[in-house]
């Protein structure tokens, strides 16, 4: 209690320790201290709990503000560095003078130089299946920026959306496979009827990130709207319920109907952490704008908070 926080990573590096990937680092001000916590899935998202302490400073004036790994898997850490923790008033009651950045590194790990821009697209989209998640990024972003030069100069991208495709049908590793997706959708290597075939794969988080682009424009189409009807019914994973609460609140009211009357209706997901108030995030609209559909969810829905919500929102109208 009466702690801030401030920055915020995921370490997703490849020189640290293995007990260190995928926790979440963040700097405790007034602790002095950067806290790192354990991320477990539980129901449709994940809960955050506290692990060993990963610095305590000696120095209570140390305020890192922000961490970053790079390409080496070593970590940067900016340290704004002043006596005054807390929000002041006066505009000169911080000392603008003292920020330090700091760069933890293991084992000596040798700092080297990289530049993927003299990388073929092929080698930049085989980075999607780097270790150090540094590589991923800045390699798809790479490819994104050679999408939009001009023809003759985008450095052999048809050979891209073949490899990439292969991976996405062919790979196990359920992050290979969501990094490889999102290549494709920022260069354009994949449509919607691909998308749509991607709503019955395998694997619940392909699913899910198939629904999430799919509602990226604000107007699924008919064919990706009848998906979400099947999923919203059929589906046991709380992850993809999850992703259809949150791509209906990006469809047009009048389209939600069908797709809420299903998930309102999934007694299972009353005591998850998300999902009511996501269902009633997506529903409060259909409530606003249409009497009648209103009183069908509420005769519908199994999720008590939000029999609740729509029974208020009926009654202030």
């Amino acid at each position: 209690g009466g702690h801030a926080h401030a920055g915020l990573m995921i370490y997703l590096g490849d020189s640290w320790p293995a007990q260190y990937r995928g926790q979440a680092f963040m700097n405790n001000i007034h602790g002095a201290r950067i806290n790192m916590d354990t991320l477990k899935p539980r129901g449709s998202g994940y809960i955050a709990s506290h692990g060993a302490d990963f610095v305590q400073f000696n120095d209570r004036w140390s305020q890192i503000i922000n961490l970053r790994y790079d390409h080496d898997g070593s970590v940067y850490l900016i340290d704004w560095y002043d006596k005054n923790q807390c929000h002041r008033r006066e505009p000169d009651s911080h000392d603008r003078s003292n920020g330090r950045v700091f760069k933890v590194v293991y084992k000596n790990e040798k700092r080297t130089t990289v530049d993927l821009v003299k990388l073929s697209s092929l080698e930049l989209a085989k980075l999607q299946l780097h270790a150090n998640d540094w590589y991923v990024r800045h390699a798809r972003r790479a490819l994104q920026e050679r999408r939009s030069l001009p023809k003759g100069r985008a450095k052999d991208l048809s050979e891209v959306n073949g490899w990439l495709g292969q991976q996405l049908a062919q790979n196990k590793n359920s992050a290979h496979r969501l990094r490889v997706l999102w290549c494709l959708h920022l260069i354009g290597g994949i449509e919607e009827t691909g998308f749509i075939k991607l709503l019955k794969d395998r694997d619940e988080w392909v699913v899910s990130w198939a629904i999430r682009l799919l509602a990226e424009t604000k107007a699924p189409s008919a064919a990706a709207l009848g998906e979400f009807v099947r999923l919203a019914k059929e589906t046991k994973s709380p992850v993809v319920r999850r992703h259809l609460a949150s791509a209906l609140v990006r469809t047009p009211v009048k389209q939600r109907s069908a797709v809420l009357i299903h998930l309102l209706a999934r007694s299972e997901d009353v005591e998850d952490h998300n999902l009511p108030l996501l269902y009633w995030y997506a529903t409060e609209p259909v409530v606003a704008a249409d009497k009648t559909a209103a009183i069908v969810l509420l005769s519908k829905t199994k999720i008590p908070k939000v029999r609740q919500f729509i029974t208020r929102r009926l009654a202030s109208k």
